[in-house]
């Protein structure tokens, strides 16, 4: 038997709304975002997410908590009676709660790796479905953030393509590899410096996600350069690449602000040699005009041609609404919200 959940009127959305943003910076959302219509939903007995008192498990990433906090009481505001407990320890948690089913979804700050989602492929079929919630911030504690490439600052290139970037740190794309800085610009000695690229190691430490992304999103999943030198942590990246003129690495932007690197300098990034050259300045991270940003996901386990569970349908309707949005990013150097288009695509993926 399933229990009725049936929403309260919608108006009360706004007055909560407003208690939960008073201590946050907020940011504009996009006036076109859909307003959050709650709709009744039968909550599934059986469900492996749900706890003996009733609440609803959520299992996710950290960084996540002011967010789902805002949201959470959204919810409860227009579907009274509806607990949650919230779990919210790591990436890799996430893939395993919607893995077991003891997660109503997988909330993360990262796409899953494509090893995560061959494993679940295996149990079940199928790949788990990824809903964009919102972009990565521009803070100094890590939310996603965008990546920065640098180099050292005697290095006189400082801008690059997409692609530059992609034959620099991997080998074997169809235009071959750039070894040597005269291929990017630098004329005279520099021209004939040999690059060493330096950045986070896939295997090791407490930022392989930082190197998995950008392998996989922006590396069309190549191998790492042969000279590639790999770094535990973010500090060492930084360090090697100031100490070594010839040096050219990538790291998470939380690891620069506030810091004094003198001996380092951002390089602007195209996604062509025509096109916009961005230092990923905050309105440019927040208006997707700096290539390397990242996004936010929330992950289901819909098998193909079956309805989303009830529940989880409901609460992903309000997280992509206008109120769901605002909740969202409603924390100092919170997470950055979708436009209306964005919205859309995401919102089809719940049919």
């Amino acid at each position: 038997m399933n229990l009725r959940r049936s929403p309260v009127a919608p108006y009360a959305l706004t007055a909560l709304l407003a208690v939960v943003t008073l201590a946050a910076v907020p940011l504009p959302v996009d006036p076109a975002l859909p307003a959050y219509q709650p709709h009744p939903y039968d909550q599934a007995k059986n469900a492996g997410y749900l706890l003996p008192d009733g609440s609803i498990r959520i299992i996710g990433a950290q960084g996540m908590d002011v967010a789902f906090k805002n949201l959470n009481a959204l919810f409860t505001q227009s579907h009274p009676g509806v607990k949650f407990t919230m779990e919210l320890k790591s990436a890799a948690t996430a893939i395993g709660g919607l893995y077991t089913g003891v997660s109503a979804f997988g909330p993360t700050v990262r796409a899953f790796w494509v090893a995560e989602i061959g494993a679940f492929r295996m149990t079940f079929g199928y790949e788990p479905i990824a809903l964009k919630v919102a972009h990565g911030a521009f803070a100094a504690v890590s939310k996603a953030n965008p990546i920065a490439i640098f180099v050292n600052r005697r290095n006189p290139v400082d801008k690059l393509t997409t692609g530059q970037v992609a034959r620099i740190f991997s080998t074997g794309g169809g235009r071959g590899d750039i070894t040597f800085w005269g291929q990017v610009g630098a004329t005279g000695d520099w021209a004939r410096h040999r690059i060493h690229p330096i950045g986070p190691s896939p295997t090791n430490g407490n930022i392989q996600g930082v190197a998995i992304f950008m392998k996989q999103t922006h590396f069309d999943d190549r191998p790492l350069a042969a000279n590639y030198e790999e770094a535990l942590n973010t500090a060492e990246v930084y360090r090697r690449v100031s100490e070594e003129t010839s040096a050219i690495g990538f790291a998470s932007f939380d690891g620069i602000q506030g810091k004094n690197l003198p001996e380092v300098k951002i390089v602007a990034i195209a996604d062509r040699e025509d096109g916009y050259y961005s230092s990923a300045s905050p309105e440019d991270v927040r208006t997707r005009k700096y290539p390397y940003t990242r996004d936010i996901y929330i992950y289901v386990n819909r098998a193909p041609g079956q309805p989303l569970d009830p529940f989880v349908r409901e609460y992903l309707r309000m997280v992509l609404s206008k109120e769901g949005q605002q909740a969202f990013i409603a924390q100092e150097a919170g997470f950055l919200p979708l436009d209306a288009g964005e919205v859309a695509a995401e919102l089809a993926k719940l049919n």
